[in-house]
C-alpha cells in the first residue's frame, strides 16, 4: 500500500526494538506503528522514541495502525505524543491523509 501511495522508501521492523534500531539506521519521516509487538509492543517503542537522546528522532511522526484501540491504549500513546490512530483494516485515502497531514506538520 505504502508503494502505491508513491512511498519511495520503506522500511520494516519485526518488533520495537528492531524498530528502534531501524529508526537510528535510517533517515525517516514517519513512523508506522502497530501496538501488538513482541517483546517490546508499540508503547514501549513510542516511549524509547520519545527518550532518544537525538532530538530529530524524538520527534518523529507516529501513526498507530492497529487493531488494538482501547481507551486506556490511546491514552498512554497520546501522553508520549503519538499524532494519530488508525484501525485495521484501513484504506488507503485515509492512511495518506493522515501521513501527509503529520509530515507537514514536522516540517512547518
Amino acid at each position: 500500500m505504502l508503494n502505491a501511495l508513491g512511498c519511495r522508501r520503506t522500511h520494516q521492523a519485526e518488533d520495537g526494538v528492531s524498530g528502534l534500531e531501524a529508526v537510528r539506521a535510517y533517515r525517516l519521516d514517519i513512523i508506522l506503528c502497530d501496538v501488538e509487538m513482541r517483546p517490546i509492543d508499540g508503547l514501549g517503542f513510542l516511549s524509547g522514541l520519545r527518550e532518544d537522546q537525538d532530538e530529530a528522532l524524538r520527534r518523529l511522526p507516529v501513526i498507530f495502525v492497529t487493531n488494538r484501540i482501547a481507551p486506556a491504549v490511546v491514552d498512554t500513546a497520546s501522553a508520549y505524543d503519538a499524532h494519530s490512530f488508525l484501525a485495521k483494516p484501513v484504506s488507503a485515502a485515509i492512511l495518506k491523509d493522515h501521513m501527509l497531514h503529520n509530515i507537514q506538520k514536522k516540517t512547518s
